[in-house]
């Protein structure tokens, strides 16, 4: 014990020492706030540091970390660093550290990896088109970082209790969330700065007449597709209770509570392509349970959850003072014919058909939409370079029809693969006393499903919640197949 806390220890005076001097400058010129600065970074610190001797707890950081995209990051000459990705980077370098004095085996097994080398090395040949090689360089290098994720989590993540506590934190993270959400929407309506809300200019209450909640991501459209992780763990889990005699994470009163608190805040982003993808979700994991066997009580707390996000959905719009907003409300959450948001998707879609006809096999290059459309494909646009706000429409234009074609069998795979594993596991919690991994897996897979949904209204293919859930689904399965298969368990130890 003492031995193992020893790199610990070792750095405790240190950093209290550190600490100390920081607070005492710190407090001299920014009060309490240079002390709350200071106390953050050395906190960071710890867990980059803690990282590096055990990956696992840096995982737990990063599943913790996945919603924070805007607060919680730094802009850095134009490129944003999220503090989960430098997390993840500490993980990354654990790994390999792991890897190197043999205290885990990587294992390549798994069905989806041969699809996601096929799509990088697409990916990466296009780059012989881009007009703007740095950008696609650069977009590549993210593309590749997140990819990782389901390489590395299978790695570090090898046990029920693992998979539990990845799910605890995601659940937690996304209250918190939702809860700073309403919080920035209240905090608006009663005339409470952009500096102490959180919201961006564009969503405060001066375009519509009430707020457009983001909470801590970088758009209401990121968060809405976020808020799909945690809806559909606790969706699953307060339906299918009956699937396992074990223990869940969430009890059925916790998730009813959980679902209206997510669902109201999902409302109030105010985002179609949210909406619909929840819809995706709602409508699978509802196909699932009518085959199982619809319970009427579950039923009837479901649409109540329901009742309870409209209506305080409603409630909040009454609270901006005026009648309209709930009209104006309803109007743009149900136009999807007209408005600047749809006009600008006519037009980028106009734009990627005609660069998908002029360059139909490998595209204009990864992350070459923008510079391609550009006035210059070298200088970027104050506003940022141009996306297409469909994944698949902008790697077709990007990569070509071998590189969506490539993309496209690689989900596939992922998505078979899961499935199978999902019902195999399904069939066997008749006889066994635990189906939370079979569930979870499930969850995930309802989440993805409606993440590829709402790929069709936005395109940024590197973002790290995604692959997150891409990397739990293998997580699960690989577990699952060694409970199912002992003589073909991993060796790897635990980090």
């Amino acid at each position: 014990m003492t031995s193992a806390l020893r790199p610990y220890l070792s750095i405790l005076l240190p950093s209290v020492a550190v600490f100390a001097i920081g607070a005492a400058i710190a407090a001299t010129f920014l009060g309490w706030l240079g002390v709350a600065i200071v106390l953050g970074v050395l906190v960071f610190l710890a867990i980059l540091i803690t990282t590096l001797y055990s990956p696992k707890i840096g995982v737990f950081v990063v599943a913790f970390l996945l919603p924070f995209e805007r607060i919680g990051s730094l802009d850095l000459g134009g490129t944003t660093v999220r503090a989960s990705q430098i997390v993840f980077l500490a993980v990354l370098v654990g790994w390999l550290l792991a890897l190197l004095f043999k205290r885990v085996a990587m294992r390549l097994d798994h069905v989806v990896y041969v699809p996601m080398l096929v799509f990088l090395a697409i990916v990466s040949l296009s780059l012989i088109q881009a007009e703007n090689l740095t950008r696609g360089v650069t977009v590549l290098v993210f593309t590749v970082f997140v990819m990782l994720l389901p390489v590395v989590l299978p790695s570090v993540l090898t046990t029920k209790k693992d998979v539990w506590t990845i799910v605890v934190l995601i659940l937690l993270s996304g209250g918190l969330v939702s809860l700073f959400g309403l919080y920035q929407f209240a905090g608006d309506v009663v005339g409470l700065p952009p500096e102490v809300t959180g919201l961006l200019p564009q969503y405060t209450k001066d375009i519509f007449g009430f707020p457009r909640v983001h909470a801590t991501a970088a758009e209401p459209l990121y968060l809405a597709n976020y808020l799909l992780i945690p809806i559909a763990l606790s969706l699953v889990y307060f339906l299918f209770r009956r699937r396992t005699r074990g223990e869940l994470p969430v009890s059925s009163v916790r998730a009813f509570l959980f679902l209206s608190l997510t669902g109201l805040t999902l409302v109030l982003t105010l985002s179609r392509g949210g909406y619909l993808a929840f819809a995706a979700v709602l409508v699978l994991v509802f196909l699932v349970w009518l085959l199982d066997g619809i319970k009427t009580r579950r039923l009837l707390a479901l649409c109540v959850v329901g009742l309870v996000a409209v209506a305080g959905a409603y409630g909040a719009l009454l609270f901006t003072g005026k009648q309209e907003n709930l009209d104006a409300f309803v109007s743009q959450a149900t136009e999807f014919t007209g408005g600047a948001g749809v006009v600008e998707r006519v037009d980028t879609y106009e734009q990627a058909g005609t660069l998908i006809l002029d360059h139909p096999w490998l595209g204009v290059g990864i992350g070459n939409f923008g510079p391609a459309v550009a006035s210059s494909s070298w200088v970027q646009p104050n506003d940022g370079w141009a996306i297409v706000n469909n994944e698949y429409l902008e790697l077709f234009a990007e990569v070509g029809v071998f590189g969506l074609l490539a993309f496209l069998v690689l989900i596939g795979v992922l998505v078979v693969s899961g499935v199978r594993s999902a019902v195999h596991g399904l069939v066997r919690t008749r006889e066994q006393e635990d189906g939370f991994l079979s569930l979870t897996l499930f969850a995930f897979l309802a989440a993805l499903f409606g993440i590829l949904v709402q790929y069709n209204t936005f395109s940024t293919l590197f973002v790290l919640h995604i692959w997150f859930v891409v990397g739990m689904i293998v997580v699960i399965q690989r577990i699952l197949q060694d409970a199912h298969t002992p003589t073909s368990a991993t060796t790897a130890r635990k980090l």
